[in-house]
């Protein structure tokens, strides 16, 4: 039976299909070069003289389920889009939130500290938006990336020119990840204290008033929640 590759765009199908049946119509799937109809819809052809004939193909735009993996290897699948998708479209889907992620069980960031290394991990975001998405051919659905921060650094410089007022999420994650006898080995032991104040851009509106978010003392643990 003959056959035409799918395209990212399109599928295709030789000839028609009887909805009651199931059965392949006869003459669906060919006709006369030149034509846009089918034998089986135009007619069988009478011969006078050398007539060339054709396969006839159905098209059927292509539509994706959109995947969002918190990893490269595609184990950690946090989100599919409700319905499928057609090819260029996507512009109303959403991104997983960082709380989606938390509640499919996974974290947002990582810090590991041995030998007075520290490694960190820190999700980022995104690599691209579901706005016309453009999978290729062979593709099933449409697969999108989780971006990370990621590094390692030496413990013993990464705190000797900075204050609390300008540390960075990286040296916070590592902060968080320091008992108080390392917190203490690298002379950091008061660098975040009780009553150390630190400010927070909570957002990028500049046209609002001041608001009391917090009124009374409050600790923060340094958990991801």
């Amino acid at each position: 039976m003959p056959s035409q590759e799918r395209t990212a765009q399109e599928s295709y199908t030789f000839g028609s299909i009887d909805d009651f049946t199931g059965d392949y119509i006869p003459y669906s799937g060919w006709k006369k070069v030149g034509s846009s109809i089918p034998l089986s819809e135009d007619g069988l052809p009478i011969i006078h003289s050398n007539t060339q004939i054709e396969a006839h193909f159905n098209t059927t735009p292509r539509t994706y389920y959109v995947k969002w993996y918190l990893d490269q290897a595609e184990t950690k699948l946090i989100k599919t889009s409700q319905g499928a998708i057609a090819y260029g479209a996507g512009q109303t889907l959403e991104a997983p939130t960082v709380q989606e992620i938390h509640d499919a069980g996974y974290e947002t960031c990582s810090v590991s500290i041995s030998g007075g290394q520290a490694s960190y991990s820190i999700f980022t975001g995104w690599e691209k938006l579901p706005i016309n998405i453009n999978p290729s051919a062979n593709d099933d659905d449409y697969r999108i990336h989780a971006t990370w921060e990621s590094g390692n650094t030496v413990i013993d410089t990464m705190f000797n020119t900075n204050t609390v007022g300008n540390l960075t999420p990286e040296q916070l994650l590592v902060l968080s990840g320091m008992d108080a006898t390392a917190k203490s080995n690298y002379q950091i032991t008061d660098l975040i204290g009780e009553n150390t104040r630190i400010t927070c851009t909570m957002g990028a509106d500049n046209n609002i008033e001041g608001t009391t978010l917090v009124s009374t003392p409050l600790r923060l643990d340094a958990t991801s929640d």
